[in-house]
């Protein structure tokens, strides 16, 4: 009875097609927009693949969002080293990019404006936490460089789909991306 269920069980296993935990659609498709003359793509990212394991979570609109912030901010206590706490302010940086991402999907553009806020200050923090750092290890210069080259291509996809005041936030947030960048470059 027993070998029955064993092979009933592997069968199962073998038979039946794998369910992938994510679905393989993009969140953003690759789009372009057409102009008078000529057409440029606009380039857009998996943000699943591209930022792995990261994920919006909670956003501001949720009751729990203010947890969130305050275990991101215990932890951050929690952090020594400049250039340590420069890479975790660009995580937190990253964090709300994709929160503003899901802002955006879920058409609460004013949430998101507030969220990409909350992004920039975290990415001026983090280039006034560099300013004072003569040598930053190279193992967290290439974190920090990597996880920005993916938010300066998400940034610029999500430009690419607003206007008004969050897109100035984009604006803004993708010259904060750039000036941190910089400052990894000189050291």
């Amino acid at each position: 009875m027993i070998n029955r269920l064993v092979i009933a069980v592997a069968l199962l296993f073998l038979v039946v097609i794998p369910v992938a935990a994510h679905d393989e659609t993009p969140s953003h498709s690759e789009e372009s927009t057409p102009s008078e003359s000529t057409t440029s793509a606009v380039t857009t990212i998996n943000t699943f693949e591209a930022f792995w394991p990261l994920s919006a979570g909670k956003t501001r609109d949720n009751n729990l969002y203010i947890l969130k912030i305050w275990k991101e901010n215990l932890r951050g206590l929690l952090i020594f080293g400049a250039p340590q706490k420069a890479d975790y302010q660009a995580l937190r940086a990253t964090k709300r990019m994709l929160e503003a991402e899901s802002l955006i999907v879920g058409g609460k553009k004013d949430q998101a404006t507030k969220t990409v806020e909350s992004s920039n200050q975290l990415l001026e923090n983090a280039n006034n936490t560099l300013a004072d750092v003569e040598t930053i290890p190279e193992d967290v210069n290439v974190n920090i460089k990597n996880r920005l080259d993916n938010l300066i291509k998400l940034v610029d996809s999500l430009r690419a789909s607003t206007d008004g005041s969050l897109h100035e936030q984009l604006d803004l947030n993708h010259t904060k991306i750039e000036q941190v960048l910089e400052r990894l470059s000189k050291n």
